[in-house]
């Protein structure tokens, strides 16, 4: 198992952090359902700020799963502000 960590850099978009917990709350239950509909992981948390939003998934097949997520999130206008942190569990 592995633990991906998902930060999107939202600084400039002028979200409070109301919106941007929101918006965190949307993405992981998109990522939630992909993941576990593919069988190789799931949602596990995250956190939100005014600037940065943090996302994080466990995953049995890291680079699958990445491949999941930019899918998932092909059409979202934030798939070009998140990057991707991989942490051996």
């Amino acid at each position: 198992m592995e633990k991906i960590t998902l930060p999107f850099n939202l600084s400039g978009k002028g979200y409070g952090y109301g919106e941007a917990t929101e918006l965190r709350h949307e993405i992981s239950m998109h990522l939630d359902t992909a993941l576990k509909a593919a069988g190789i992981g799931k949602w596990l948390g995250g956190s939100s700020k005014f600037d940065l939003l943090e996302i994080f998934i466990r995953v049995t097949d890291p680079y699958k799963a990445i491949e999941i997520v930019k899918s998932t999130l092909t059409d979202h206008w934030v798939l070009p502000l998140m990057e991707v942190r991989r942490h051996t569990l």
